[in-house]
């Protein structure tokens, strides 16, 4: 694999990815919030001075390549092709869209016992940018 071509993936800031795909957190230096895969308050943190992230609901860590492994469930180098955009070959990387659960709402019956669930799929580019939305039971 062309050690440039990963140099440039990592070289992007971990706040900027973050951004990027429309998350919010609070903070500046430990940045905090409800994780973007497992949801949970305060269990998703980056940390912008160290350039990692970690999830205590999860159990995930790492540097931004690993966070792009982590929210698009992706290998390395598909999280490389979406940092640095293109493959080591020079290639454009093209994966399809890939469904993301934005948001999941829960329905109960009468007596307050969980009846359904409905979530809200989003399709999500290889770059983070989303193509569509639809509804789906579950």
């Amino acid at each position: 694999m062309n050690d440039s071509w990963v140099a440039k993936a990592r070289a992007v800031k971990i706040e900027d990815e973050i951004a990027r795909r429309g998350f919010k957190l609070r903070g500046t230096v430990e940045r905090s919030g409800p994780c973007p895969v497992c949801g949970g308050d305060d269990r998703f943190s980056i940390n912008t001075k160290k350039q990692i992230f970690n999830c205590r609901g999860c159990d995930k860590g790492g540097d931004v390549i690993a966070l792009a492994q982590f929210l698009d469930d992706s290998d390395f180098t598909a999280a490389c092709a979406v940092l640095a955009g293109t493959k080591p070959n020079g290639h454009d990387h093209t994966v399809e869209p890939k469904n993301v659960v934005a948001a999941r709402y829960s329905y109960q019956d009468k007596s307050g016992a969980l009846a359904f669930v409905v979530e809200r799929v989003e399709f999500q580019n290889a770059d983070g940018s989303f193509v569509v939305a639809k509804i789906r039971q579950a």
